[in-house]
């Protein structure tokens, strides 16, 4: 590991994130698009148990289970549900 000083190491930060931001316009927002499906694997088969009494739930093995989501806020929530 080599060391700079502080005065140098911010303006190493400054010039690249100045060349980071010179290319902003050009760049699309990362998008995924719907239908969305998450496959979630559980701690516990009984977690996977509980989390499957929710009807949209698929399960797929011991722990693992599968759903689906019509938008990323959606998917999120349920997850955050779980």
């Amino acid at each position: 590991c080599t060391s700079v000083a502080p005065s140098r190491a911010c303006a190493l930060i400054e010039e690249a994130a100045r060349r980071a931001v010179s290319d902003a316009r050009e760049l699309l927002p990362f998008r995924i698009d719907a239908p969305l499906e998450c496959e979630l694997t559980t701690q516990t088969p009984g977690q996977a148990d509980l989390f499957c009494q929710w009807p949209d739930m698929r399960r797929i093995d011991g722990s693992t289970l599968r759903f689906g989501a019509d938008s990323m806020q959606s998917l999120v929530r349920v997850l955050n549900c779980l």
